[in-house]
């Protein structure tokens, strides 16, 4: 949050809305000017920002995908707050907030997309550097134990990005959900029931 010139705002009220239930977060802005808002639903959102001395500021609505981090950089404007500024600049170009590289899949997807035996494993390799080649050494016989679904359906065990397919984590509402003996998971989800779920094929921490 910063003032025209670029000064750090602090102690302003940052509020967070949801457009399909509306919803409300409050943050308050640090001595920095940063904010954040942590475990949040996949939606549609708006964030209007309040302090003295400045206009309210008001963003245009944008999504939020599931496990996506996303930076909203707001310059508010000097007058009375019971003035608003919309503001209505484009989504950043290059997401600043992270260094995961992946995908959402959203539910339209997940609904439209023939799967066979409706497993949502089909749908990995719409992510770029994900493909449909097995690395395991029993690939064979798909490379995979336990519970995978219904008999004779498709389940898909591909590489990401050259690595070992052994190498992949599947997470189930943030909870881990993966077979320690292989590279699936143990619970397969309700496939009418997956709002979207995103795919990280590549992540680094400085």
């Amino acid at each position: 949050m910063t003032d025209p010139n670029g000064g750090a705002v602090p102690g302003a009220i940052v509020k967070l809305v949801n457009q399909a239930t509306k919803i409300e977060s409050e943050a308050t802005t640090n001595q920095n000017g940063y904010f954040a808002f942590v475990n949040l639903k996949p939606a549609n959102y708006t964030l209007m920002v309040e302090v003295k001395g400045f206009k309210k500021a008001l963003t245009n609505p944008f999504d939020l995908g599931v496990s996506e981090a996303i930076t909203r950089n707001v310059v508010l404007t000097v007058g009375e707050i019971a003035e608003v500024v919309e503001i209505t600049a484009g989504a950043e170009m290059v997401q600043r907030t992270s260094t995961d590289l992946g995908t959402v899949i959203n539910e339209r997807t997940v609904e439209d997309l023939p799967l066979n035996g409706r497993n949502f494993t089909q749908l990995l390799t719409l992510t770029p550097g994900v493909t449909p080649v097995s690395t395991s050494q029993n690939k064979s016989i798909g490379g995979v134990e336990g519970n995978v679904g219904i008999p004779g359906s498709g389940f898909a065990d591909p590489s990401f990005h050259g690595q070992q397919n052994r190498s992949k984590l599947y997470f189930f509402d943030g909870i881990i959900n993966t077979n320690v003996r292989g590279p699936t998971y143990i619970v397969i989800p309700n496939i009418d029931l997956v709002q979207e779920f995103k795919v990280v094929g590549h992540h680094t921490r400085s």
